[in-house]
């Protein structure tokens, strides 16, 4: 086979969806036999330099096919004008299956094709013509036309099936892989103090979107800090701001917790192995997920989980963590007060969350995965 594979959502912002991106293509180098890849995607800011800086298989069966377009323009023309550019663009490459990493499908006819949906839901913080478009339009459009749509979990599975009404047998769970090997508890952690971070602290780490459902995470950090004795205790987020922030940030402040809390837009990839490895407790309170990277990075460190009893989470963490309510500050604070206080839950928490991790495979995530793409050449309706 002849796959096109979109790489464009891995240039597009960092976190989950890169490391998908990224992941899978390792996990398909693996495991290939004759196929070819194609890595496509037309984008126009850092050209081409954005994606040579992916983790890319140093592999002569995955060839780069990059076009240099802005996707803010491309796509518009082929909404609303109809033109087929990226059909045009793709047609030379000769594809059996295309498939969409992030969501989003070009407008193609002639070509059998793949989307995975990483959650339902999520609109911007802020809305725009441009998020109402890109976060709803072509999403719906390119769920609706793909021949076989990947679901992360069965909870976003679920989601799109009663979202969108694609038939169910259109729709195929595969789970991500799991962490990169390089989080482990193994790795000599680096200093925190130059981050501004002190210990103890419980971290958190995600985009700080307004979906991730932070003040009930701040909330229970107040609630911790007045009974856990008026010892130290450090807030630590980690993960690029939103038009959000500002609202975050005064609910914090109002609180009089701006000095017991540490933002961190970006940190090193050792940096942040180091944070997780050194957190007494992750907590993530996050309503909408489609599988959760973040609690299964901190597992695979050996850090004690805490997460929100919603969407894809209990699959993922399973009894590896604990869940709890999203909506209750106070069952947040007595699960992280539970931890801080009893170091044989810790010890239990810890070997249930590197056992966890261990189910996950990127190896089988990829053989699932070529398995969706002869299930849409066979059973495909496109010409």
């Amino acid at each position: 086979m002849r796959i096109g594979l979109d790489i464009s959502p891995a240039l597009a912002e960092g976190g989950g969806l890169r490391r998908y991106v990224e992941l899978l293509l390792g996990g398909l180098s693996r495991v290939a036999s004759d196929e070819e890849f194609f890595l496509y995607s037309a984008f126009w800011s850092r050209f081409p330099g954005q994606a040579l800086s992916l983790k890319l298989p140093q592999d002569k069966r995955f060839k780069l096919a990059l076009r240099r377009f802005p996707q803010r323009l491309l796509l518009p023309a082929e909404q609303f004008l109809g033109l087929r550019i990226q059909e045009r663009w793709l047609k030379p490459l000769n594809l059996d299956v295309f498939h969409g990493l992030g969501n989003i499908l070009p407008p193609v006819r002639r070509l059998r094709t793949v989307v995975t949906m990483h959650h339902v839901g999520g609109p911007p913080d802020i809305p725009s013509w441009w998020g109402q478009f890109y976060f709803t339009t072509q999403v719906r459009r390119s769920v609706c036309s793909a021949d076989r749509v990947i679901a992360i979990s069965d909870s976003t599975r679920k989601d799109i099936i009663q979202e969108y009404g694609v038939p169910p047998e259109r729709v195929v769970r595969v789970y991500h892989g799991g962490p990169d090997p390089f989080f482990n508890p193994d790795a000599a952690p680096e200093p925190l103090e130059p981050l501004g971070v002190r210990k103890p602290y419980v971290l958190f780490v995600s985009a700080l979107h307004k979906r991730k459902n932070l003040e009930v995470l701040v909330e229970a950090f107040s609630r911790v800090k007045s009974k856990w004795g008026g010892r130290s205790l450090q807030l630590v987020l980690v993960g690029p701001k939103s038009a959000y922030f500002p609202e975050l940030e005064r609910f914090y402040t109002e609180r009089g917790l701006s000095s017991d809390i540490r933002v961190l837009e970006s940190v090193s990839p050792t940096a942040l192995r180091s944070l997780y490895q050194c957190a007494e407790v992750f907590a993530y309170p996050s309503k909408l997920e489609g599988f959760g990277f973040p609690p299964m990075e901190a597992m695979a460190c050996g850090t004690p989980v805490v997460a929100a009893r919603a969407t894809a989470l209990p699959e993922v963490v399973a009894d590896a963590g604990i869940l709890v309510d999203p909506d209750s500050a106070g069952e947040f604070s007595l699960a992280i007060l539970w931890i801080l206080s009893d170091p044989s839950l810790r010890a239990e928490l810890r070997e249930k969350g590197l056992a966890r991790v261990r189910d996950f495979s990127w190896e089988e995530t990829a053989r699932q995965t070529l398995a969706v793409y002869r299930q849409a050449v066979r059973s495909g309706t496109a010409p």
